[in-house]
């Protein structure tokens, strides 16, 4: 048995035995489910590379990445 070192939960015996290491619950894990989209330039030389573009958990900053996105192309 474990607790989170931020809220004191317990630590579920399954997230033990995929992380053993973690010291926290899922609620307060630094890792992120990232949501995102492949980005390839077009129109452009050799040289320039594809990149992943994250969208944002908070709907404000979503809403403004996809519209920022929908204006490039």
């Amino acid at each position: 048995m474990r607790l989170c070192e931020i809220c004191g939960a317990q630590i579920d015996p399954e997230r033990l035995e995929v992380l053993p290491e973690t010291t926290t619950c899922p609620e307060h894990s630094q890792a992120r489910k990232k949501i995102g989209f492949m980005v390839v330039p077009q129109g452009v030389g050799k040289g320039c590379a594809s990149f992943l573009a994250t969208i944002p958990d908070d709907p404000e900053q979503r809403r403004l990445a996809l519209r920022a996105f929908r204006r490039s192309r």
